[in-house]
């Protein structure tokens, strides 16, 4: 990933953003609700959060009719929406260019590699597993490496900016969400275990699938000129 580590960089600085906005169309939703229907989300009013919000949309309210304050709490809800809508729609665009850049790459280097090899490895080797490493695993890695590592960083910036605001809103619900969370990691890690046995399997099988269709398609007179189409 080295020649596209600034993309990537681009890539992950764009997902921030966009988790962070997330999080604020939450926040921004409650004073418009209030100011609708008379309740919000957030109906406690006595958390930091609360006070909070007043505070932060005061520039844009200030000394604005009674009957103006709802359009405004639109406009700029749907201001924070688009933002959010702009920076994941760059961040996957980022990442896409990315994964199919390293790709690329991967395959023109294997390539190369196979082109240096001795020719007793093309005599142990299926064809269909060499083919399968060039094409589908690949693409397993660009997912693998460049998909998820952008996922976990969006994720993350999420999980931190949901977990400030619950603290701002009760510490005390916080704690008791966070009791829970190791249960939550254990189950995952037990099914990693089980997904990564079937994966192995998964592409050891996919190799064959691919031996045995490229074979039997470049023995295609032969099949035809035996009268075998019925046992293929």
């Amino acid at each position: 990933m080295g020649p596209y580590r600034w993309l990537l960089v681009a890539a992950f600085l764009a997902a921030a953003v966009a988790s962070v906005l997330d999080t604020a169309t939450v926040l921004f939703l409650d004073p418009l609700l209030k100011q609708l229907f008379g309740e919000g989300v957030l109906s406690g009013g006595e958390s930091f959060l609360e006070r909070l919000i007043p505070r932060l949309l005061a520039p844009f309210l200030g000394g604005v009719a009674a009957d103006a304050i709802a359009p405004r709490l639109v406009l700029l809800f749907l201001a924070v929406l688009t933002g959010k809508i702009v920076a994941t729609y760059i961040s996957a665009y980022l990442s896409v260019l990315v994964q199919e850049g390293m790709a690329r790459d991967l395959r023109a280097r294997l390539w190369r590699h196979l082109m240096q090899l001795d020719l007793a490895v093309f005599q142990r080797t299926r064809g269909g597993q060499i083919a399968a490493a060039l094409v589908s695993d690949a693409d397993q890695v660009k997912q693998v490496v460049v998909a998820a590592l952008a996922a976990f960083f969006q994720n993350a910036v999420m999980i931190l900016a949901m977990l400030t605001t619950m603290l701002l809103l009760s510490w005390r619900l916080t704690v008791l969400v966070l009791i829970f969370a190791p249960l939550l990691v254990l189950a995952v890690q037990l099914l990693r275990v089980r997904l990564k046995r079937h994966a192995r399997t998964f592409t050891h099988e996919r190799g064959e699938l691919t031996a045995m269709i490229t074979e039997r398609l470049g023995a295609m007179k032969l099949i035809r000129a035996f009268g075998t189409e019925a046992s293929e």
